[in-house]
């Protein structure tokens, strides 16, 4: 009982002093998201000049690292490589999947394109599940708003559990807002639960959750899926650092394995795509734009699958006819019969016999 009470005025203690102890510590913030999306411009912005790039410890992946004080607390601003997924495929996404995993960051900032917000929030669910504090950064809401698309934000917030935040990176607009979020998390170390996303394979992941005993900077849901998808890497650890339960762990795998059709990597995609698709249907609606000029047109047209994929299908066959038909034969065929066999090797013929009177010296130039 003693003992209990001694852990408890220990705890306490601990926690009355654990601000005063972090008063000086540089807290992390990471940012992540596909190329292409604005993470460098948003980077930038909260960083300044005070900048670094280096190269991650044993690869040749640039990190880029800097300098931030958002209401009075030191911040170091880390930009990734362009990742989609928590299970990496290239070395920039394993660069960036370690980053997470190493660094602790008291923010995780997922900086998505908003135009194609169904392609890339199935990363900010698994980024949530992982328990990581992240906060969902929409960037080119200004052109959002010229395609005629309105995403409910205060609604996506509400649904995800995070800070949703909506920026033009370019113009600056609404970096405030992010700092803000970002000093909203506090102190490292502030306890972010991770989101529970349903599947079809919730025995097999939290059975092997159930098994996992050391921590490894994601929630153990988010390392279950993970080893049920074959991360080598994170196998790897947990071979490691979960040595009497790994022969188990295996087993669970194994057996899930064989009780499928498709690969689970597949499955688990295809779950949380169609939790995405849900969650867009309740918070992006779109209107048509009587002022919309053609770019915008034909934006919304190729946006849409029941169009675009038809158009895209015709382009690739436009092409084929201009460059294997039109170009390959019948330009072909008049350069090479018309051109050059009834005027351009005459021509050139005659005037080199003309100049030089040696035959074996003319076939050095000509016929």
């Amino acid at each position: 009982m003693m003992k209990g009470k001694f852990k408890e005025s220990l705890r306490a203690s601990m926690d009355e002093t654990a601000p005063a102890l972090n008063e000086n510590k540089t807290d992390k913030v990471v940012l992540v998201g596909s190329p292409n999306v604005g993470k460098s411009v948003i980077f930038n912005a909260l960083t300044g000049i005070y900048v670094t790039v280096s190269n991650y410890p044993g690869t040749t992946v640039e990190t880029t690292r800097g300098k931030s004080e958002i209401d009075g607390r030191r911040y170091e601003i880390i930009d990734t490589p362009g990742m989609y997924s928590l299970l990496p495929i290239t070395e920039d996404e394993r660069v960036s999947r370690n980053i997470l995993l190493d660094e602790t960051p008291s923010a995780v900032i997922h900086v998505v394109d908003a135009k194609n917000l169904k392609k890339m929030l199935p990363f900010t669910l698994q980024l949530i599940e992982a328990g990581l504090p992240v906060i969902l950064v929409l960037n080119f809401m200004d052109e959002v708003k010229r395609l005629g698309i309105k995403i409910d934000m205060m609604m996506l917030e509400k649904i995800l559990g995070v800070p949703v935040i909506g920026t033009v990176a370019t113009q600056g607009k609404c970096i405030d807002q992010l700092k803000a979020a970002i000093g909203g998390y506090g102190l490292t170390g502030t306890d972010i639960k991770s989101r529970r996303n349903e599947s079809d394979l919730d025995e097999s992941i939290s059975g092997i959750e159930a098994l996992l005993k050391s921590e490894y900077g994601l929630s153990k849901r988010a390392v279950s899926s993970l080893l049920l998808m074959g991360d080598e890497e994170i196998i790897t650890m947990v071979r490691e650092n979960d040595k009497e339960s790994y022969d188990l762990i295996s087993e669970i795998i194994a057996e899930t394995k064989k009780g499928v059709s498709m690969s689970i990597n597949y499955l688990l995609r295809l779950e949380r795509q169609k939790k995405v698709n849900d969650i867009c249907n309740d918070v992006v609606n779109k209107e048509e734009l009587s002022g919309a000029g053609l770019r915008e047109k034909l934006d919304m047209l190729t946006l849409n699958p029941v169009v675009g994929v038809p158009l895209f299908i015709l382009v690739i066959y436009a092409m084929y006819k201009f460059v294997g038909v039109f170009g390959a034969q019948t330009v072909v065929d008049f350069l090479e019969a018309t051109l050059f066999e009834k005027y351009l090797t005459p021509f050139t013929n005659g005037l080199f016999e003309a100049i030089i009177p040696w035959p074996v010296l003319q076939d050095l130039f000509v016929h």
